[in-house]
């Protein structure tokens, strides 16, 4: 009995030295290193960041990337995101998914893409940006009473791009799936800030210039340069 007994021991005390194998597995496939592909244009889901940042992401400059979990959360988004499109068909008001559109500029593109068109029960087309948030977040956005400043200026510019002038901000609390939708409409001024943002990456970009750092980090605990490139200068 003591020798089954120490036999059993050892088994359990042999799985637990194995218990996080999967996860490591799984963190290997979902961190590999993507090949850069530098992008065609400015990505309207930039608007809002931090121009340097930007500019980074532009360049293929090597940054801190996702770890399994930041990769984790980062695909529930999209995922949230398939979800909702079965939603919406099958409720019969989606007119199209995942929109495209190009604005051309001097020298730059905008590209996007708009999470959902939809038809209102008075037969408005609506451009709808869908996120997933966490329930601190949710709370503020109630108790704000409106959507995220970043995330209405990506809406902004998919308004300006399918030529539609009202929006939908919908969010989903990740923790409890409650939703909230703000209702917007376009902005020309707001519009024309952001692309002057994008204007003037632009500018140092044809110069070779790194955009210069804010005076104050807007992200410093999650900005993947804030400890390293721009803590150098």
């Amino acid at each position: 009995m003591r020798a089954y007994l120490k036999k059993g021991l050892s088994n359990i005390v042999g799985s637990l030295s194995h218990k996080y194998w999967l996860e490591d597995t799984i963190n290997n496939f979902i961190c590999k290193p993507k090949e850069f592909y530098k992008p065609s244009g400015f990505y309207a889901s930039s608007a809002g960041a931090c121009p340097r940042l930007i500019q980074l992401k532009r360049s293929g400059i090597s940054l801190p990337q996702p770890d399994g979990n930041g990769q984790r959360i980062f695909d529930n988004g999209n995922d949230v995101h398939l979800r909702y499109g079965r939603y919406l068909k099958g409720s019969g008001c989606l007119i199209a998914d995942e929109a495209k559109f190009t604005i051309n500029f001097d020298g730059f593109d905008v590209v996007g893409r708009a999470d959902f068109i939809l038809n209102s029960p008075t037969n408005e087309q609506i451009v709808a940006e869908l996120k997933s948030i966490n329930s601190r977040r949710f709370k503020e956005l109630i108790d704000s009473g409106k959507p995220k400043i970043e995330n209405f200026l990506q809406l902004n510019i998919c308004l300006k791009g399918l030529n539609i002038n009202t929006g939908l901000v919908m969010y989903e609390c990740k923790d409890n799936q409650q939703v909230k939708f703000f209702p917007v409409f376009f902005d020309q001024a707001k519009y024309d800030e952001t692309i002057d943002v994008f204007k003037m990456i632009h500018e140092y970009e044809k110069k070779e210039q790194l955009v210069p750092k804010p005076d104050k980090c807007p992200d410093p605990r999650y900005c993947p340069a804030a400890q390293t490139i721009c803590k150098e200068g």
